[in-house]
C-alpha cells in the first residue's frame, strides 16, 4: 500500500498550507509532491477555526455542502451542532464529509487517483500530518471524507486507509513474536454501567482471546501505580484503556484513573506515558475509549463538548513514545464499533499491516451502516502513527500464533462459546505461574453438587491461557468413563504421566523416561525401555512407555507417595525444560501447571488417589519444587463422594493455598458476561440451529429491559446452552435486540466485490 502524506502547516488565523507527496509503499525518501502546495482557508464557528476553501476556489463546488465549504458560520454551526447532539438530518454526514474532502483533498484527488504506481495497486494511506497540538484539526473527523460518488472508506476503486501522522522519536517496532498481550485496564468496575460500552468492548476482546489472536487480561479500577504494575509485570504488547475523559490545563487531554483515596483523579498524557513505559518493554499500540470528553479549545458558547476531543491525547501518547494509537473521535454505537474491531483484529491476524488492516476495518463498519450518510459511528475509529512507522509493518506473526492456536485444539482447551466470570479464579491461576508470592495449589469447590457450574470449561480456559503465555497445561479429565478416572495412587501416576507423554508428542518433542516409572521397572525391564527410547520413530518409544504405564497402574500393592512425588517433581520439571525447545512463547520460565477435574470422585475405598493427590501436593510449589514449580488448580465439591477429605484438607494446607468458590455467576456478572457471548456467533452449533449462528445486541430503548432479562436468568454457566439463546431469539423475535450476521455481511461484500483483497 502506498503511502500519500497529507502534510498540513499553519500559516496563520487565514488557514493553513496543505502538501500532497507520495513516499512509496515503504518509509524512505522524502517522496515527491503529486501536487503544487496549495491554501486550505479557515472560517470561525463560535470561536473555532473550521476548514474552508480559499477564496480562488469559491463558487467551484455545487451542492448541499457548498456552504459549508465557502465558510458560512451559520450552516457550519448549524450542522456541527446536530451532529455532536446526534440529531442528524438525513444527509449530515454526507454533507460533512464532502465538506472536509474538498477543503483537504479537492485539489489532489483526481491527481492522487491517477498515479499509476495507486492505480495499480488499487490501495492507498491516506497519511494525515500535522502536529499533536493543532486543535482545531484534530477535532475534526477527516476520516468521514468523500469524494463525488462514495465515502473514501468505502471507495469502490481501491482500498482507501486514513491514519494521523505525529512527530516522534524514531523507535524500532517488530513483529510481535508470538501471541500478542493485551491488557484492558478499566477507571471503575466493569460492571459499572458508566463503561458498559467499554464493557461490551471487552467481549470482542473475549472472542479474539479465546481464538488465540491475543492474550487478554483485564484490570478494573486501575490507578496510574497499578498500570505502571501491570505493565512491568505482563509486558502488554496493546494497552486498551476505558475510561472517563477531561480537559485540564492548557487545553489538555486526560483520562480519570483511580486515586489513592478511591476517588477518581486526572491522568494526562505524560503520567500515562511514564506507567506504559517505566520498563525496557513498550506497548507497541494503545487503544483509548473515553467517553464524556471535553478536549482542546472547549466548546462553542452553549454547545456541549465536542466528543471528538479525544484525539489530541491519542497524538500526545504517540509524541510521547507510543507507535500506534487508536481512539474513538466520539461515543460510537456498539454495532459500528464491534465491525471495525472484528474486522481489524481478522486482517491483523492474517498478517495484513496495520494501516491496511484498519481501512478493512472501517469498510466493515460501513457497509454495517443501515444510514451511512446519517450515521457518523462508522468513521470515529481513528489510527494515530508515529511518522517514522513503516506502512507496511506487520505486527503479527500469523503463522506463529496459528500454531499456537493448533496445539490448543489438538489439546481441547479450546471451545465455544466465549468464557465469561470466574476473573477473580482466573488472575488467581495466572499469578501461580508467576514470580511473585508461591502458589501452589487453587482449589474451587462447590458447596453442593458441581455439576452445571462450568468447572471443566474453567480448567481448560486456564490452561489455555497458561499455554499462551508460554506454559505446558496437563488437564486430567473431565473422565467420561468411571474406569478411567484415578480411584487410586497407581491410576493418579499412570494418568498424569500418559497425559505428559501426549503433550511430548503434540509438542513434537522427544518423549523421556520418566524418574516415577523407572523407579517401579526391574533392571531388565528399565534396559528394554531405554532400547525402545532409542528408536528414531518417537512413536515407538511413546508407546512403549504407555504400556509400561498401563502395567504400573494395573501392578498389585500401593506406592509411597512421599517417593513418588520427588521423582515426579523431577519428571515435570525436564518436561518443562523440553518445551522450551518448542519456540516462542516457551522459554526459560515455562512450567508445568497440573489440572484435575472433579478430584472428591477420585476415590474408591479401600484405595483412594484423591488422598494420594493430596499427600503429594506442597501448597507453596505443587507436584514441583522451589526452583521449578508445577502448580495445581483442582475442582471438586465438599460434600459428594469424599469431598469432606478435600474439605479438611484445604482447612489445614499452609501458606500457598488458595480457595475460591465454584457458584453462580453474580447478576451483574450475567450482565455482562451473557452479552459478551452473544456478541459472537456460535460457529459450531450454527449448522445445527441458525438462532445460535446471530449477533445479538440489545436496541437502544431496549437496553435496560433487556440487562433486567438477563439479571432474572439463572447464573450456571450451562444455560447458555439453551435458555439464554432462547431468550435471545424471543427478544429478536419481538423487537427488543438487533441480530446481525457479521461474517455473513462481510463475506457478501467481498464476493461481490473480487478486487477488494484481504
Amino acid at each position: 500500500m502506498h503511502r500519500v502524506v497529507v502534510g498540513v502547516e499553519e500559516i496563520g488565523p487565514a488557514g493553513w498550507t496543505v502538501t500532497v507527496r507520495l513516499v512509496g509503499p515503504h518509509r524512505g525518501a522524502p517522496g515527491t509532491n503529486l501536487v503544487a502546495p496549495y491554501r486550505m482557508a479557515a472560517a470561525d464557528v463560535a470561536g473555532r477555526r473550521v476548514p474552508a476553501l480559499p477564496p480562488e476556489r469559491a463558487g467551484t463546488v455545487a451542492g448541499s455542502h457548498a456552504p459549508l465549504c465557502e465558510g458560512d458560520p451559520e450552516a457550519l454551526a448549524a450542522l456541527l451542532s446536530r451532529i455532536r447532539r446526534r440529531r442528524n438530518d438525513p444527509d449530515d454526514v454526507r454533507d460533512y464529509g464532502r465538506w472536509l474532502f474538498e477543503c483537504l483533498l479537492g485539489e489532489a484527488w483526481e491527481v492522487i487517483l491517477g498515479h499509476p504506481d495507486i492505480s495499480v495497486d488499487h490501495a492507498v494511506e491516506l497519511a494525515l500530518s500535522w502536529p499533536a497540538t493543532a486543535a482545531d484539526l484534530h477535532r475534526m473527523v477527516w476520516e468521514s471524507m468523500r469524494d463525488t460518488r462514495a465515502p473514501l472508506a468505502g471507495h469502490p476503486d481501491m482500498v482507501v486507509a486514513i491514519t494521523r501522522l505525529v512527530p516522534a522519536e524514531p523507535r524500532t517496532v517488530g513483529t510481535i513474536d508470538g501471541v500478542p498481550s493485551v491488557l484492558f485496564a478499566t477507571s471503575v468496575a466493569l460492571t459499572d454501567p458508566t463503561i458498559r460500552p467499554g464493557a461490551m468492548y471487552m467481549g470482542l476482546l473475549q472472542e479474539l482471546d479465546s481464538a488465540g489472536h491475543c492474550r487478554a487480561r483485564a484490570v478494573n479500577a486501575i490507578s496510574v501505580a497499578d498500570l505502571q504494575e501491570a505493565c512491568a509485570r505482563w509486558k502488554p504488547d496493546l494497552v486498551h484503556l476505558v475510561a472517563h475523559g477531561v480537559l485540564i490545563d492548557g487545553g489538555r487531554g486526560a483520562l480519570m484513573l483511580r486515586g489513592d483515596d478511591g476517588m477518581e483523579r486526572e491522568a494526562d498524557a505524560a503520567a500515562l506515558i511514564r506507567a506504559m513505559t517505566s520498563t525496557e518493554h513498550r506497548p507497541v499500540a494503545v487503544a483509548l475509549s473515553a467517553c464524556n470528553t471535553a478536549g482542546p479549545g472547549g466548546a462553542g458558547a452553549g454547545e456541549p463538548a465536542d466528543p471528538t476531543d479525544t484525539a489530541p491525547l491519542a497524538a500526545q501518547l504517540v509524541a510521547g513514545g507510543i507507535p500506534v494509537v487508536s481512539a474513538m473521535a466520539g461515543e460510537i454505537r456498539e454495532s459500528a464499533c464491534r465491525l471495525y474491531t472484528r474486522r481489524l483484529a481478522a486482517a491483523l491476524h492474517r498478517g495484513l499491516p496495520v494501516v491496511q488492516a484498519s481501512a478493512h476495518g472501517r469498510r466493515a463498519a460501513l457497509i454495517g451502516s443501515a444510514e451511512p450518510s446519517t450515521e457518523i459511528d462508522w468513521a470515529l475509529p481513528a489510527l494515530f502513527l508515529a511518522e517514522h512507522i513503516d506502512p507496511g509493518q506487520r505486527l503479527i506473526d500469523a503463522e506463529r500464533s496459528g500454531r499456537l492456536t493448533a496445539l490448543a485444539n489438538s489439546l481441547r482447551l479450546r471451545q465455544e462459546p466465549v468464557f465469561i466470570g470466574r476473573a477473580d479464579i482466573l488472575a488467581r491461576a495466572d499469578a501461580t505461574l508467576g514470580t511473585g508470592e508461591p502458589t501452589g495449589v487453587v482449589a474451587v469447590l462447590a458447596n453442593g453438587s458441581s455439576a452445571g457450574l462450568g468447572g471443566p470449561r474453567l480448567l481448560r480456559e486456564i490452561g489455555w491461557r497458561a499455554l499462551r503465555d508460554g506454559h505446558v497445561p496437563l488437564l486430567l479429565g473431565p473422565f467420561q468413563e468411571a474406569t478411567k478416572t484415578p480411584t487410586h495412587g497407581r491410576a493418579l501416576v499412570q494418568t498424569l504421566l500418559d497425559t505428559a507423554v501426549t503433550m511430548t508428542e503434540q509438542l513434537g518433542i522427544d518423549p523421556f523416561a520418566p524418574l516415577a516409572l523407572l523407579a517401579e521397572l526391574t533392571p531388565e525391564e528399565r534396559s528394554d525401555l531405554q532400547a525402545d527410547l532409542a528408536q528414531p520413530e518417537p512413536g515407538l518409544a511413546r508407546a512403549s512407555i504407555r504400556r509400561r504405564l498401563l502395567q504400573l497402574r494395573d501392578a498389585p500393592g500401593e506406592l509411597i507417595a512421599a517417593a513418588v512425588r520427588d521423582l515426579l517433581a523431577t519428571d515435570l520439571a525436564r518436561l518443562a525444560e523440553r518445551a522450551a525447545g518448542w519456540g516462542a512463547p516457551f522459554g526459560e520460565h515455562t512450567r508445568v501447571l497440573v489440572l484435575c477435574d472433579d478430584v472428591h470422585a477420585w476415590a474408591a475405598p479401600p484405595r483412594s488417589g484423591l488422598r494420594f493427590l493430596l499427600d503429594m501436593l506442597d501448597p507453596a510449589y505443587g507436584l514441583g519444587r522451589r526452583e521449578r514449580p508445577a502448580p495445581v488448580v483442582f475442582t471438586a465439591s465438599t460434600t459428594e463422594c469424599d469431598g469432606t477429605t478435600v474439605d479438611e484438607w484445604c482447612r489445614n494446607a499452609t501458606t500457598g493455598l488458595r480457595r475460591y468458590p465454584l457458584d453462580d455467576l453474580t447478576p451483574e456478572e450475567r450482565v455482562v458476561g451473557y452479552q459478551w457471548v452473544l456478541l459472537h456467533p456460535w460457529t459450531a452449533r450454527r449448522d445445527i440451529d441458525p438462532v445460535f449462528g446471530g449477533v445479538y445486541t440489545p436496541r437502544p430503548e431496549s437496553v435496560a429491559e433487556w440487562e433486567q432479562r438477563l439479571r432474572g436468568l439463572a447464573g450456571r454457566p450451562t444455560i447458555v446452552w439453551d435458555r439464554l439463546y432462547a431468550a435471545a431469539d424471543e427478544g429478536a423475535y419481538w423487537k427488543k435486540l438487533r441480530c446481525d450476521d457479521d461474517e455473513g455481511a462481510w463475506s457478501t461484500y467481498v464476493d461481490n466485490n473480487p478486487g477488494y483483497r484481504l
